[in-house]
């Protein structure tokens, strides 16, 4: 069976706050845990724009500095397909220090997938 692909992008948004901790939702969809603020691009989106309309829907804070620290590709399949718009995406968010990046990647549900291997590039977590 072949991964169904995104016809468009998606972005994940790091947000620290000034004692260095990392903002993260309780996902209240598939897939459960926890990850950073994140979402699919809209056609004709920039990825800016993206990233600033998803931390407004899911934690409802307004971005004052955005800048990038990685572009690329990750082989983590669509599980949904096309953008949906969904407010009901996260349960919770709360700030958590490097130390609770691992516990939270070792209790189920945990920290998603995908967030691990980003934190870990970036030098947020082994």
């Amino acid at each position: 069976m072949a991964l169904k692909r995104c016809p468009n992008g998606s972005v994940g948004v790091i947000i620290e706050n000034s004692l260095g901790h990392i903002l993260l939702i309780d996902r209240a969809t598939f897939p459960y845990g926890y990850a950073a603020p994140a979402g699919h691009t809209e056609i004709g989106e920039a990825p800016e724009d993206a990233a600033r309309r998803e931390v407004v829907e899911e934690v409802g804070l307004t971005l004052q500095d955005l800048t990038l620290v990685w572009r690329g590709v990750i082989q983590n399949p669509c599980r949904r397909g096309y953008v949906r718009i969904d407010k009901n995406a996260a349960r919770s968010a709360r700030w958590v220090n490097l130390e609770d990046l691992a516990t939270l990647a070792a209790v189920p549900p945990g920290l998603e997938k995908v967030w691990q291997e980003h934190f870990k590039r970036l030098g947020y977590a082994q």
